[in-house]
């Protein structure tokens, strides 16, 4: 083999290489956070006096504090509303991902369960939990209550 050849065939293991390092080497951790808009309506017509909601790392884990109907444990990812005005509420949802240089994306992970319970003018309370939808796929949901 020439000495031409090998070093062409070297230089193009090299960037190769190089390349490979530079796409699976140089990774962005990206930990953050995003906005969600959360708007609550009643079907009924029957007047709301307080909302909160609570993003929850899943959707079973908000179903399981239906029972309770217990405010938000903590206002880093909740919104509460008291008095309701009808507005929408604003919920910092948490992400975490991994980025290569070339936009590769994995490791994508965020809240995905929501609890939103209301409280009428007559005391009543109610929950729903609902699955927050992936960050690309919306930033906003609607809670619909009887």
């Amino acid at each position: 083999m020439s000495l031409m050849r090998r070093t062409l065939i070297i230089t193009a293991i090299l960037l190769v290489v190089a390349g490979l390092i530079w796409e699976f080497g140089l990774v962005a951790i990206c930990d953050g956070s995003y906005d969600l808009t959360v708007t609550v309506k009643s079907l009924s017509g029957s007047p709301i006096r307080a909302v909160s909601c609570e993003g929850l790392r899943n959707v079973d884990e908000a179903r399981s504090r239906l029972e309770d109907l217990l405010p938000p444990e903590t206002r880093l990812w909740s919104a509460s509303a008291e008095p309701f005005t009808g507005q929408p509420l604003i919920v910092t949802i948490p992400v975490s991902f991994r980025e290569s240089p070339l936009g590769r994306t994995w490791g994508d992970a965020q809240f995905r369960g929501l609890l939103v319970i209301v409280q009428y003018q007559d005391g009543d309370r109610m929950g729903k939990a609902i699955e927050i939808p992936h960050r690309r796929e919306s930033r906003s949901v609607t809670v619909e209550f009887p």
